[in-house]
């Protein structure tokens, strides 16, 4: 009798012993999905495109990185980036996000992002497609960690603007 109470509180201390291992695992896997690159390039396209249709010129040179600040002329490349999104968007397809990253030891130590939005509309019914790229983390070069292109493209897919440069 003493050795099936002994058996079952041993069985029920590796239950609950089981259950708090995958709760921290689902709790590491969902901080992990809040971090990935996907939600990091989804937030940053939503932030490009406001700032593109609202005309946001300081919002948008805030998202660069520290080496393309000091490397281009942001007001003048945003200037004319605006000059071909004359006018509100007003929809565009979801993002295609890729990326990649290097670990070392665990850690990330680099992470890049490119994402690509077609079908950008304006309220003018002129069509664009929306590439930028990103690093949202470097530990090698931190002057690279934020947005380091946006570039623009006409329903042709040719190139008519570049805010910034791919790195």
């Amino acid at each position: 009798m003493r050795c099936r109470f002994i058996l079952i509180v041993i069985i029920l201390i590796m239950i609950s012993s089981l259950f708090c291992g995958c709760q921290r695992f689902v709790s590491d896997m969902k901080d992990s999905l809040e971090n990935s690159q996907s939600v990091v390039g989804g937030e940053m396209g939503l932030e490009i495109i406001r700032c593109l249709s609202d005309k946001e010129s300081e919002a948008l040179k805030d998202m660069f990185c520290l080496r393309i600040k000091n490397s281009h002329d942001l007001d003048e490349e945003i200037k004319y980036a605006f000059s071909i999104i004359d006018s509100s968007i007003i929809s565009h397809d979801t993002f295609q996000i890729g990326g990649q990253e290097s670990w070392r030891e665990g850690d990330i130590v680099r992470s890049y992002i490119g994402s690509t939005i077609d079908n950008v509309t304006l309220s003018n019914d002129e069509k664009y497609s929306i590439f930028f790229s990103a690093y949202i983390v470097n530990n090698k070069h931190n002057d690279l960690i934020g947005v380091t292109c946006i570039d623009i493209y006409n329903n042709d897919h040719e190139l008519i603007c570049s805010v910034g440069e791919q790195i």
